[in-house]
């Protein structure tokens, strides 16, 4: 696992500071209700897309909140090759919300910005009687392997902190005892999926 800081020679558009009277608690009254975290609304303001063609994706199925996952999805207009170029398939993009939960900014520091983070991941799966122990070891491999790919890159100026992780294109955001999580896949520049994830930070801290 990579740790990185992002060069400071960033556009205002790359800051998101907390505005007066934000109330962060705010966010977790919603974390069963991420639709009113996130809104069709925000979404379409940042991708430039009709709130119309918009696809609601949930991945609630954890008693965990903090596990949720929650999207919108959208038709991109072009196809992915698959099958030795055989066959092609509709390309989704997507922006959403995941891993609401309150926290100590030691504790997102720890879960974010280090190695540690993902073996403390390992042993609460083995811990966890909520998962089946095949499921439970199939996750920790797979975690196990991700961590010697996975990068972060640590965010200046955003919330209170903030780190990018790569390969799976996610923003971690902590401000004020709140963590949570923005998803980014509209295209394959990580670059601008960072910048989308940033501007659904700010329009969140906004509402």
């Amino acid at each position: 696992m990579l740790l990185f800081k992002l060069a400071s020679c960033r556009s205002q558009q790359d800051e998101v500071g907390i505005p007066s009277g934000f109330q962060a608690e705010q966010i977790l009254d919603y974390v069963n209700q991420p639709e009113k975290i996130l809104t069709k609304e925000m979404v379409a303001q940042v991708a430039d897309v009709d709130t119309n063609v918009m696809i609601i994706v949930r991945d609630d199925y954890s008693r965990n909140p903090a596990e949720h996952k929650f999207s919108y999805s959208w038709d991109s207009g072009k196809a992915i090759k698959v099958g030795d170029g055989k066959y092609a398939i509709k390309q989704f993009y997507s922006l959403g919300i995941a891993h609401v939960q309150r926290i100590s900014q030691k504790e997102f520091e720890l879960q974010m910005g280090t190695a540690a983070g993902l073996q403390q991941r390992v042993n609460h799966l083995a811990k966890d009687t909520m998962y089946a122990t095949n499921i439970a070891i199939a996750e920790a491999e797979y975690i196990k392997d991700y961590a010697t790919i996975q990068q972060l890159t640590e965010i200046g100026n955003v919330a209170t902190a903030a780190y990018w992780e790569m390969p799976i294109q996610v923003l971690h955001v902590y401000v004020e005892g709140v963590a949570f999580s923005v998803t980014a896949n509209v295209g394959t520049d990580a670059d601008q999926n960072r910048k989308y994830a940033i501007a659904i930070v700010r329009e969140i801290m906004n509402q």
